[in-house]
């Protein structure tokens, strides 16, 4: 598997994660595991969003701030299967 977190941030937009950690935004709390998305990505933060609901196509997002090296407490990068 490739190891992203060595790449620049702009080239993680699109790609898929599993959350390490439980995360918790105010409104929405992320169990350990949930697959997401990476909506936006700079040295600030990153925002994940999770997979569209099979039933009615709502997405939640979080927001993760911090630095690269901080990240990858928080989530990997998942290989996505065609």
């Amino acid at each position: 598997m490739h190891d992203y977190f060595k790449d620049k941030m702009e080239t993680w937009e699109g790609k898929l994660v599993r959350l390490k950690r439980e995360c918790s935004t105010g409104v929405y709390i992320f169990k350990k595991g949930t697959l997401m998305r990476v909506w936006s990505a700079n040295n600030v933060r990153v925002i994940l969003r999770t997979l569209p609901c099979e039933a009615c196509g709502i997405q939640a997002s979080a927001t993760i701030r911090g630095k690269k090296t901080d990240y990858k407490i928080f989530f990997d990068f998942v290989e996505e299967k065609e």
